[in-house]
């Protein structure tokens, strides 16, 4: 019996999490995204007609934690 087999009740072997390497390396991610939110926090992030120079480390920083 392979341990991706079904158990009684419905559930899986496996647990809660599919990929706890996934999990861990999302976590990751969002640490180092609120690291650098943390460093650019002081920065002014600018208006449409001028761009301040929080806009790139803020922006690169919430893309990250998205991914």
């Amino acid at each position: 019996m392979s341990s991706d087999a079904p158990v009684a009740g419905g559930g899986s072997a496996r647990g809660v999490l599919k990929s706890p390497q996934d999990f861990a390396a999302g976590l990751f991610l969002i640490f180092w995204a609120l690291i650098a939110l943390y460093g650019a926090w002081d920065l002014k992030f600018g208006q449409l007609r001028g761009i301040g120079p929080g806009l790139m480390p803020k922006v690169t920083a919430a893309m990250l934690g998205g991914f």
